[in-house]
């Protein structure tokens, strides 16, 4: 008690909490087979994160669990030890204690609640819970409970279990003025991975907002009238198009708010629209990435060419974050810290100059 953090609190808060859920995900309802894993660490780290997201600031913890997945498990995504949240084979079965079964295996559960909502998600869990007391479960039984619930088709979405690789995502924005438009170009691709050369199209749930001049969110209408139900949009295709209606100025785009899909995300957005969704974006993970945003672009030029840009943008979105008084001061200081020399080295991914990654950020 005498050195120990409120970090450290809450690790040991958060741990209670995940061991405590494994009651049910992981006892109660126990795996077919070691390549279920999944069933019981990813969808427990999921429980503990909401857990700990109710009981401290949601923000915050969205913030650090982020961070560990960027640092850990896109990395291990990235490398030769790269696999599917199922894993098809192993050698040993500590090698199964990764990040991909349990960091990305709750991002999947994530993404399976926000294409549901809350009330769809709520009873496929219950069915869950309730069918498959006492059992042994597989995948394919836990995503059965979400489509009998829901009566949705999940087939597709299973590929997440299947498929190994952090999926990129581009995504370009233009606006019509005449037409009173905005049009939103989106490609998906996932690189190769070990014993995966080829790669099939995901079901990426992208939530979004657009932005207005006056900072509030324009209703998503699109041409053909449909409202985009919560704010997501759903991709399943190499390239999709999106044309909004009834857009009277230009507005910005915030992509995948509160990292609704744990992809790699790249747009045509300026410094200037970062410094906007910095200071007005009602998604407070997007308002932390726009600034992380600005600070990355930065420190990778400052890394690469030895001299540091103007960081005039970046300081004027801090200046601008820091003067809203409805901010958390935990989330006000996760925003302003600048990323690490091993988020920078990450982003840059190749010729990576330690000395300089440090140069820059000093």
């Amino acid at each position: 008690p005498e050195t120990a953090t409120d970090a450290d609190y809450a690790n040991i808060e958060a741990i209670i909490a995940h061991e405590y859920f494994h009651n049910w995900s992981g006892n109660r309802i126990t795996c077919r087979d070691w390549f279920q894993l999944c069933l019981k660490e990813g969808l427990t780290v999921f429980r503990d994160q909401e857990f700990s997201s109710d009981q401290r600031s949601r923000p915050v913890k969205r913030i650090a669990d982020v961070r560990l997945l960027k640092a850990q498990q896109f990395t291990e995504d990235a490398g030769p030890l790269s696999h599917p949240v199922r894993p098809q084979v192993y050698r040993e079965i500590n090698n199964f204690y990764t990040a991909t079964v349990y960091e990305k295996g709750a991002e999947v559960v994530r993404m399976l609640k926000t294409l549901l909502g809350e009330e769809g998600f709520r009873a496929g869990m219950d069915l869950y819970f309730t069918r498959h007391d006492g059992h042994a479960a597989t995948i394919e039984d836990f995503l059965k409970c979400f489509a009998d619930a829901t009566g949705r088709d999940l087939d597709a979405f299973a590929l997440w279990y299947a498929q190994a690789g952090t999926p990129r995502l581009e995504v370009t924005g233009a606006y019509d003025a005449a037409a009173g438009t905005f049009r939103l170009d989106v490609a998906q691709s996932t690189p190769p991975t070990p014993g995966q050369s080829e790669k099939q199209p995901l079901v990426i749930p992208l939530a979004l907002g657009l932005v207005g001049p006056n900072g509030s969110d324009m209703p998503l209408v699109l041409e053909d009238g449909t409202q985009v139900q919560d704010g997501v949009l759903e991709i399943t295709a190499p390239r999709q198009s999106f044309v909004f209606t009834g857009i009277g100025t230009r507005p910005v785009a915030s992509l995948n708010r509160g990292f609704s899909a744990p992809v790699n995300l790249s747009s045509n957005l300026t410094s200037e629209d970062l410094v906007f969704l910095a200071a007005h974006d009602s998604d407070p993970f997007n308002r932390f990435d726009a600034l992380q945003g600005l600070a990355f672009a930065l420190l990778k030029d400052g890394a690469r060419t030895g001299t540091l840009p103007d960081p005039k943008a970046l300081v004027e979105a801090a200046r601008l974050l820091l003067s809203d008084a409805t901010l958390d001061p935990a989330f006000k200081a996760q925003a302003l810290a600048l990323p690490g020399e091993a988020e920078v080295a990450r982003e840059l991914a190749r010729d990576v100059n330690p000395d300089a990654v440090f140069a820059a950020r000093k």
